[in-house]
């Protein structure tokens, strides 16, 4: 798949910044950067909202609210995740387009991470979470 290279930028500068370190307060602030960044390169002005408290729950969950504009983020947070919404935010409602951006993009600028995980229907999770929770 190809992608705009603001956008590789942009999700390398998440990886640089170690976005799963830090308190849930310092990891909202790395994701809002790169909100901000990729709302910038799509022209789009989406909220981004969390609903996150420590300690984080295992498995994280998204939505995003075409109606008002609105990404949210619940329980964890999580690139592939918050890469999931974004997708409908910048390539419309297909849900198998959203999937495939989203994943293999998280494959190419996280390959470590990515190399380590395992796939529970059409997502890909850390292997020791258990699928049935959130």
């Amino acid at each position: 798949m190809k992608y705009n290279p603001e956008v590789l930028n942009a999700l390398r500068e998440l990886r640089h910044a170690r976005a799963w370190l830090g308190t849930v307060d310092e990891r909202k602030a790395k994701f809002l950067t790169l909100h901000a960044a990729l709302c910038a390169i799509y022209g789009k002005s989406t909220a981004l909202v969390f609903n996150i408290s420590e300690p984080e729950t295992e498995r994280g969950s998204g939505s995003y609210q075409r109606r008002i504009d609105r990404i949210t983020l619940t329980g964890k947070i999580s690139v592939v995740t918050y890469l999931h919404c974004f997708s409908y935010v910048a390539n419309g409602s297909s849900r198998r387009k959203a999937i495939e951006w989203s994943v293999s993009l998280y494959q190419r600028i996280f390959r470590r991470s990515a190399a380590t995980m395992t796939t529970d229907g059409y997502l890909i999770v850390k292997p020791n979470t258990n699928p049935g929770r959130n």
